[in-house]
């Protein structure tokens, strides 16, 4: 029997994060030390993941399992000496485990158009499947 090719190569898992703990810091409820809340309570793997692939710099997980993210601010509020083990279910009310992330990979940005917001015509072309016109 013959094999027929797939449609697409399957994906590589992302390389494992190292993030380097920073300390457990205090919070309040109405000055948030790391500004961005991720909706849900979330395991501090799921949190460290969202925080770096939405490009931060820091993640926070408090009570409940509240995730925060940011790129300044974590040690605002000074440190606290009694979080709860951080990957536990309930780091403590108003404390924070802080975790430094890798810098991630910078997007590919957009090339910047001068003039008009509207895309122009350039027309139509011919492409070959070993050498693209547009690479990207």
């Amino acid at each position: 029997p013959s094999a027929s090719p797939s449609s697409a190569p399957t994906p590589l898992p992302p390389p494992a994060l190292q993030p380097t703990y920073l300390g457990c810091f205090r919070d309040t409820g109405s000055d948030r030390a790391l500004s961005i809340r991720i909706p849900g309570k979330m395991s501090l793997d799921k949190c460290i993941s969202t925080c770096y692939s939405s490009g931060y710099k820091y993640a926070g997980r408090q009570y409940k399992g509240e995730c925060y993210c940011g790129n300044s601010g974590y040690n605002k509020h000074g440190a606290s000496n009694s979080c709860n083990a951080c990957d536990s279910a309930n780091v403590g009310a108003y404390k924070s485990c802080v975790y430094e992330l890798p810098p991630a990979q910078q997007p590919i940005s957009a090339p910047q158009q001068s003039g008009s917001d509207s895309p122009k015509y350039l027309g139509c072309f011919r492409d070959k499947g070993s050498d693209r016109a547009l690479s990207i």
